[in-house]
């Protein structure tokens, strides 16, 4: 069984769903697929041709945060990101959908990530597990190798569910995932849980299965899109001054010099000039958006003046700009 973890909440998330599923069913005919999902739109058509959906409404987030910023010194400015705890609610994906799984007598399950690429899937059939093993998994990150208790990745395993059992699963609670330190980051607390058990039991998988929408970065422009001739990042974010949040457009890793750029919103037509001024401005693009326009979408329609294919950003809502901002800003 392969189960796919997801929160699908933007376009580009959903067609990279449909996408994987259509790609592992052409290269795992025989496998049957199951997609979890903590998101409630999803519409049908994203997740067709699997063999199981299961729609969780809990979504159970911790009451912890997490913050990261990135400075970009092209642009004289550090770009923060905070978010909410999503640790547990993986977890409990995990979770449920191996007790869902244990349920039809399912021996072994492959679990990913919806936005795993495409490029890797064929690295599992590479994963191999000893007889007395319950489990691969991949590290979350560097440093992990001599760690007692290494942080593991949430979304890249193979399990040996009849093996690992009902009650491992179960013990899987918030109570006890918020009995740990909450400075400790959610991979390391499954790695922790995970060692509880089935210490020296389970096996290092070095395979790489990489994200293409991955939340450690910011917004990547899809490598088939003819944005990526201009640049591959491109930001929404705002200003984080006691009276000005104004609403923002960052772009870097130029590779021209973009003096404008024409977006829709809300189907009006909008043209941002580049503020950024001297040599830097080959390298970055940053523009004020308009003011007092509600803003959850972003669609880019051309680049100095000439059509592109037109590129959206969606899933800007209210708690999407609380969570981005930058700092100093420059007016």
């Amino acid at each position: 069984m392969i189960t796919i973890l997801s929160y699908c909440d933007t376009n580009e998330k959903k067609n990279q769903l449909s996408n994987l599923i259509t790609s592992l069913k052409i290269k795992f005919p025989e496998k049957k697929i199951l997609v979890y999902s903590h998101y409630q739109d999803l519409e049908p058509k994203y997740y067709k041709g699997t063999d199981y959906y299961i729609f969780d409404i809990t979504n159970p987030i911790s009451t912890k945060s997490f913050t990261d910023w990135i400075y970009v010194y092209h642009q004289y400015k550090k770009f923060h990101r905070s978010g909410i705890d999503c640790g547990f609610a993986v977890m409990q994906m995990i979770k449920r959908a191996c007790l869902f799984l244990l349920s039809i007598d399912v021996k072994e399950n492959l679990i990913i990530n919806y936005d795993c690429s495409v490029d890797d899937i064929d690295n599992i059939s590479s994963i191999q597990i000893e007889e007395d093993k319950i489990g691969s998994f991949s590290f979350w990150g560097p440093g992990n190798e001599n760690n007692p208790n290494p942080a593991i990745n949430l979304t890249f395993m193979y399990l040996k569910i009849s093996e690992i059992g009902k009650e491992f699963f179960e013990s899987i609670t918030y109570e006890k995932y918020m009995s740990y330190d909450t400075s400790i980051i959610p991979e390391s607390i499954f790695g922790r849980i995970i060692n509880e058990s089935f210490r020296d039991r389970w096996v290092v998988n070095k395979l790489t299965m990489r994200s293409v929408i991955s939340l450690a970065n910011r917004q990547q422009i899809p490598n088939n899109h003819g944005l990526k001739s201009y640049f591959s990042t491109v930001l929404p974010t705002r200003n984080n001054l006691p009276s000005n949040n104004h609403k923002c457009l960052a772009i870097w890793t130029c590779s021209e010099k973009v003096n404008n750029i024409v977006v829709s919103i809300n189907n009006t037509d909008y043209t941002l000039y580049n503020e950024i001024e001297g040599e830097y401005s080959e390298k970055s693009f940053f523009s004020h958006l308009p003011e007092d326009v509600n803003i959850e979408e972003i669609t880019l329609l051309s680049v100095n003046s000439k059509e592109i294919e037109p590129y959206s950003i969606d899933g800007l809502d209210d708690i999407y700009w609380k969570s981005n901002y930058h700092d100093p800003c420059f007016d």
